[in-house]
């Protein structure tokens, strides 16, 4: 496995180092400080994170309150701040069709099967499926975890919210993830719109395996000056909310609004942001998330607008957005007029 240059580690420690110690420090604290960093900072010399990007959304238009499109919201302006105004290229969604049954995710290295068996099973059964395939000449395949299934999903589309690359033939895939709380149900993900879910093993789903090329770094949390840092990703989270609940559109402002820890530059997480920072291992009612992290019992706004339009008698039109329980951990979409917490979050200092 290639590793960055003992150059490139170096620098890439001396510009966090400049992020996370406040230059307001004295001389004797930063010492301190920098002491009490090391360990984490050694660690995240050691990692391979060069491999691994966090694939963005799919999201590229702008939405209001409803799911009708809105012109492009300039600084300032209502609605400014959501998913689409932040779309770095690196980051895009990427695949190669290998021409074999095979599709690789160019961002995470993962390879996947292009199509499914045609066929729905309980969860065990996917588990062996994948266990025993062969394909494309490797025969280390395996039933991917909720995590990598939720990057192939494409938040700009829906019925089915993925890449036409992939041939689809079911709603709903299962991933490798037992709940945490129940080990009888397991996750899976609804793939009209991209939502997240547990169900019982019994239950018969799709299955689209994966192998790694590419294995994601494991989550290294670096906490400071009451931000969150996390070497996997690249992202500083504010380490605890403000406990207000707000609708969608006040969420946006507040992020953009928002001088934390001494940034200016924050913004509401899109949904594929929020998902990276969920532990699935956590048993309910203990909150779905690291506990370097404080947290609300409660669902936490994303950016992302969720791609289908509703109609109902009560509520004609109006728009849902992603957002994440806290817990059990799962994805689901809500009206955007309801109020949700908010965590901030901004791109790190390693870029």
């Amino acid at each position: 496995m290639k590793h960055p240059s003992l150059f490139a580690m170096m620098t890439a420690v001396a510009a966090l180092v400049c992020f996370l110690v406040p230059s307001t420090l004295k001389a004797d604290e930063t010492d301190t400080l920098s002491t009490s960093l090391l360990p984490a900072l050694l660690t995240l010399m050691q990692a391979d994170t060069t491999g691994y990007i966090l694939p963005d959304t799919g999201v590229t238009k702008f939405y209001g309150s409803n799911t009708w499109e809105i012109d492009k919201p300039y600084d300032g302006a209502p609605y400014y701040g959501q998913d689409a105004q932040f779309n770095p290229a690196s980051q895009q969604m990427s695949y190669t069709d290998n021409g074999d049954g095979t599709v690789t995710d160019n961002l995470t290295g993962l390879m996947w099967m292009q199509a499914d068996d045609g066929e729905e099973h309980i969860w065990a059964e996917a588990v062996a499926d994948c266990k025993y395939l062969t394909l494309s000449g490797y025969s280390d395949w395996r039933l991917p975890s909720l995590h990598e299934l939720f990057g192939i999903v494409d938040k700009g589309k829906s019925n089915p919210a993925i890449n036409p690359l992939f041939t689809t033939n079911f709603s709903m895939y299962w991933t490798s993830d037992t709940d945490a709380s129940y080990n009888d149900r397991a996750w899976f993900i609804l793939f009209y719109g991209g939502i997240t879910l547990s169900g019982s093993k019994y239950d018969a789903h799709g299955v689209r395996c994966t192998r790694s090329q590419t294995i994601r770094p494991e989550k290294e949390y670096i906490v400071n000056n009451d931000v969150v840092f996390d070497t996997s990703t690249n992202l500083m989270w504010m380490q605890s909310d403000d406990g207000i609940l707000r609708n969608w559109e006040n969420s946006l402002s507040y992020c953009e609004n928002l001088t934390f820890a001494g940034y200016s530059d924050w913004h509401l997480p899109n949904i594929n942001e929020v998902e990276s920072i969920l532990d699935l291992t956590k048993q309910f009612p203990v909150s779905s998330i690291d506990p370097v992290f404080s947290c609300q019992f409660g669902s936490y706004w994303s950016s992302s607008t969720y791609p289908i339009k509703t109609e109902s008698l009560e509520y004609k039109y109006d728009g849902y957005a992603y957002a994440a329980y806290f817990p059990p951990g799962q994805v689901h979409n809500d009206y955007k007029f309801e109020n949700n917490y908010v965590r901030c979050v901004r791109s790190g200092p390693l870029q």
